[in-house]
């Protein structure tokens, strides 16, 4: 397997200086990855090309214009047989640690969120009037108003979910917003893949993008984006967010998404004898996917009395099925960073403070999932 850059800038930026590292994939070739050294020099640089970029391009496309890219971008990831898709197939898990069919399952089902009309339908739950990012429209009690988003923003994506940059960087694209991106060492590969699928489409959007590499916790080359950006995104675990909040100065966005604890609530309802197989495989399959890690797992369910299943049959259940969910999403699953199992989710009825068992004494007492 050839170089592989993890890095994106505009087209007439030029790089002199790289470093490298090697990593196996999971087809048992080595690919080496390349990226730039860079110091807070490099890094104001980047900022003022991608401002100009945008300056130029992105500011006068319209929403739609720039929904029409992304989509065609996306559309790209429908192919099994796409480039950028292979190499993420093969390379995510290599950086990981995640199992590659996992990671080939889960990338297919998150970039259908990036459709046009899944695009479009985001854009109008959000906006009344979605136009407003393109001109001024008028208010239904007088006067006209337009919305803009920030000139350049400053993304700190994280690695523990492969995917969630698209995210991040789509919502700052529709508010045509320039983009530079620190990636992680642990997964630097998405937002550039990302970016390519972008460049591949619409090379102007995609000069508007600056996504670099660095160990987390470089003050200087942070400091200099934080200080060139007109907004900060900050995705990480809270130790990284709160680290950075204090260095975005007062009135500056700043938008943080460190470690939160998920859980779920399972009403009697989902548990009739028509559902409850169905709900019981949807709890396993929330909690099995990348290891307990995406955004919406939960780390404990409470579980309402009186449907079909009782919360202790249920508890039982859905451990059998956590396994098997691993198992349908890797036959040869092993766990990065949780552990599946009775251990990964504790189960607790929404009416009482647990899944309660007479004791010997004929109280009720707890009894830990």
């Amino acid at each position: 397997m050839s170089d592989v850059d993890i890095f994106h800038a505009p087209r007439d930026f030029e790089f002199h200086d790289f470093d490298t590292r090697n990593v196996t994939a999971s087809d048992g070739g080595t690919a080496t990855l390349r990226f730039p050294r860079l110091d807070a020099d490099a890094v104001h640089a980047l900022a003022a090309s991608v401002r100009r970029h945008r300056a130029e391009k992105l500011a006068r496309y319209s929403t739609d214009g720039i929904v029409d890219v992304i989509a065609r971008a996306v559309e790209l990831w429908t192919d099994p047989k796409y480039p950028e898709r292979r190499l993420a197939e093969r390379l995510i898990p290599a950086v990981t640690g995640y199992d590659a069919s996992m990671v080939r399952i889960e990338l297919k089902r998150y970039m259908r969120m990036f459709r046009r009309r899944e695009l479009l339908r985001f854009v109008d739950d959000e906006l009344n009037c979605p136009q407003m990012l393109d001109e001024y429209r008028p208010n239904r009690s007088g006067g006209y108003t337009r919305l803009y988003g920030p000139e350049l923003s400053f993304h700190v994506f994280s690695s523990n979910v492969p995917g969630i940059p698209v995210w991040s960087m789509t919502m700052s694209l529709l508010t045509k917003s320039a983009i530079l991106g620190k990636s992680s060492f642990d997964e630097p590969l998405m937002p550039v893949l990302f970016a390519r699928s972008l460049a591949s489409v619409d090379p102007d959007m995609a000069d508007a993008l600056a996504i670099m590499p660095w160990r987390g916790g470089t003050v200087d080359l942070e400091d200099a984006a934080i200080g060139e950006a007109d907004a900060v995104v900050a995705y990480g675990s809270s130790h990284t967010t709160e680290a950075i909040r204090p260095r975005v100065r007062a009135g500056k966005p700043f938008l943080s998404y460190g470690a939160k604890i998920g859980f779920s609530l399972i009403g009697r309802e989902a548990l009739r004898a028509d559902l409850y197989a169905g709900t019981v495989h949807r709890m396993a399959i929330d909690v099995a996917t990348y290891d307990q890690q995406s955004c919406l797992a939960p780390q404990t369910m409470f579980v309402e009395r009186g449907g079909a299943m009782s919360p202790g049959a249920g508890r039982r259940t859905a451990c059998q099925r956590i396994g098997r969910a691993a198992a349908q999403i890797s036959p040869f699953h092993t766990v990065r960073r949780g552990v599946h199992g009775d251990s990964a989710v504790a189960f607790h009825r929404a009416d009482e403070s647990a899944d309660a068992e007479r004791r010997p004494d004929g109280r009720r007492g707890r009894q830990r999932g």
